[in-house]
């Protein structure tokens, strides 16, 4: 599997490596248009649809300037507050917080839930703001890593279908959640869900078809404190006429079904009764955050292991995550175009990212089973740039220099 995305390396400059980190401040990208509430859980709560800030300077996502018919515009009323809420009650529940991340535009400007040619329909101001965005969504994945060395991301969404209850995405088509309990197992699922790397690791040694729809999956608990869910026990999956959102560009990136020790899952909340009032925002986040807790400490961590996040109230630098001795490359800095990398052993997967200073990916590529490295720079990759690589278990950030 290979991707790539070339950029210079000064580009979308906002997010510096050096930047210091405290649980609990909110930081403000450059236009302020993302709101990112730095937390001390193993926890990201993503919230793209919410905004309604619609400046004049960035033009409407329509079909004729995006070159696209199905642009999709419409704002998940409600979510940003949705998620404030629920960052406040997981405060006044474990006294920790989560990375919240927010967009603060409106969705007929910019939408974080898709790929940036779809997302921005190449508005330089937007680019810069859908790259600020995954840039704190990246910046929260470094910290779990590091602090707890696995966790969860839950995007947040809403949605206006008939039946009124949580839709949960785990990247499954409704109909995939149709199919029997054997293909749910079968590596064919497994390996679409968003949640892959929980299936085969989790503390209660559970399968896939538990964990979408057993007694301890997501929505069964949700179901089980007044909030109806699909999947779950109580509802197993979308009929063949319902409507039904199984997770986008956000849980495939963040998630865990093509790397990372990070799971995902989407939550499409119904409107009535959850995002329609002020009280009703309260009374499901305090719900969201209780089944958000019970979850995480039946299948990721121990009650003991996520109780750390209330010893965690230090300064937090992107740099520690610089010199683990998990690599070295040559040469530095690349005059040549080839970029040489030797790990410290043999590794069954490896994802190798080239990123500008503020942490914005321009390149990555992906490698099985190996331990030497070697590739070909593009040409107009230059400048000052962060090389970061990724394992099962670890990552490393180390600067490099590049001068094609």
């Amino acid at each position: 599997m290979k991707k790539i995305i070339v950029a210079f390396c000064i580009l979308f400059a906002n997010i510096s490596l050096a930047q210091t980190w405290v649980p609990g401040n909110t930081y403000y990208n450059s236009n302020t248009y993302v709101e990112y509430i730095f937390g001390n859980m193993p926890l990201i709560i993503s919230a793209p649809h919410g905004g309604t800030i619609a400046p004049s300077t960035i033009p409407d996502r329509t079909a004729t300037i995006c070159g696209n018919s199905s642009v999709t515009t419409v704002t998940d009323s409600n979510t940003d507050d949705l998620a404030r809420a629920l960052d406040t009650s997981l405060r006044n529940l474990l006294g920790c917080r989560p990375h919240t991340i927010i967009c603060r535009l409106d969705r007929i400007n910019v939408d974080m839930n898709r790929e940036i040619n779809e997302a921005t329909c190449g508005n330089a101001i937007a680019q810069t703001t859908w790259y600020n965005y995954h840039a704190y969504i990246d910046t929260a994945r470094k910290y779990i890593l590091a602090k707890y060395g696995r966790g969860l991301f839950i995007d947040l969404h809403g949605h206006g279908h008939t039946k009124q209850r949580l839709e949960i995405g785990y990247l499954l088509t409704d109909s995939e959640l149709r199919s029997s309990d054997t293909y749910l197992n079968s590596n064919s699922a497994v390996n679409n869900s968003s949640i892959k790397k929980l299936i085969g690791n989790n503390l209660g040694n559970v399968n896939h078809v538990e964990l979408i729809k057993g007694a301890t999956a997501f929505g069964t608990m949700m179901a089980n404190t007044g909030y109806p869910s699909v999947p779950s026990q109580q509802d197993p999956a979308p009929l063949s006429t319902d409507d039904y959102f199984n997770g986008g560009y956000n849980s495939q990136r963040w998630g865990s079904r093509d790397s990372g020790m990070i799971d995902a899952f989407q939550i499409e909340s119904n409107y009535t009764g959850v995002r329609n009032t002020t009280a009703n925002i309260k009374k499901f986040a305090d719900s969201l955050a209780k089944v958000i807790k019970k979850y995480i400490e039946s299948h990721i961590l121990t009650p003991a292991q996520l109780a750390q996040c209330q010893t965690t109230t230090g300064i937090f630098n992107l740099s520690q995550g610089l010199q683990k001795g998990l690599f070295s490359f040559y040469p530095n800095p690349i005059t040549s175009g080839f970029l040489n990398i030797q790990m410290n052993k043999n590794y069954q997967r490896i994802i190798v990212k080239i990123m500008d200073d503020k942490g914005s990916i321009l390149m990555q590529q992906s490698y099985l089973n190996t331990q030497q490295l070697r590739f070909l720079l593009p040409k107009n990759l230059k400048g000052l740039c962060l090389l970061e690589i990724h394992t099962d278990k670890d990552w490393e950030v180390q600067k490099i220099l590049i001068n094609n």
